[in-house]
Formats: structure tokens, sequence, C-alpha cells
């Protein structure tokens, strides 16, 4: 647990903060102190961590995963690659992420 504002927050909560907020400088240091992170899922849906930084965080954060080692092509339970939340973003940085995505490997079929 992470206080916020004087407030107990979960890891869950605080990460998805530093994701949404593009903290890198948070997310190196939680990675630092667990060593299910970037590389692995997170305690509450379950989902990767990269997929995660897909959907809320910025080609910066996602480009620092991939470079962590997270694998491209992470297993997404819900059988949906990492292409298909990039292609939902809403985000200017869209199409960025897509090419960060399939430089890196991600499977385009």
């Amino acid at each position: 647990m992470n206080k916020l504002f004087g407030e107990e927050m979960s890891d869950y909560d605080h990460i998805i903060g530093a994701l949404t907020a593009g903290d890198l400088k948070t997310l190196k240091a939680i990675a630092r102190e667990r060593s299910d992170f970037p590389n692995g899922k997170d305690d509450l849906v379950h989902r990767h961590w990269l997929i995660n930084a897909i959907d809320c965080g910025n080609r910066e954060i996602v480009e620092w995963m991939l470079a962590e080692g997270v694998p491209a092509n992470v297993d997404c339970d819900d059988a949906f690659p990492v292409l298909h939340s990039a292609i939902g973003r809403e985000a200017p940085d869209k199409y960025q992420i897509i090419k960060v995505l399939i430089e890196a490997g991600a499977d385009l079929n």
C-alpha cells in the first residue's frame, strides 16, 4: 500500500496513477521494488502491465517497458493482441505507440 493525500492506496492504483500521469520516474522506482513490474500482471484484473500502459500510459512508458524486457507479444487472456489495445487508443500518440510495438516485433496477425 502507498499513501496518497494521507490515504492508503493500493499498488494497482499507485501504478495506474503513474501510468496515467506519464510518471516514468515513479514507475522506475516501482520496478526496483517489485520483481513483477513491468514484466507481469496487475493484481486487480490480471492484465499485463504493458496492456495497461498502452491503454492509459504514453509512448515513452511503452518504450521503457519494452526496453526492460517486456515482450511485445504478451499473452493476453482476453485473446486480443497488444496491437488491438493500441488501435483502440483515443490518445493522440496512438500511431506512435503502434509503430513502437511493430518495431518491437508485435504480431501483426
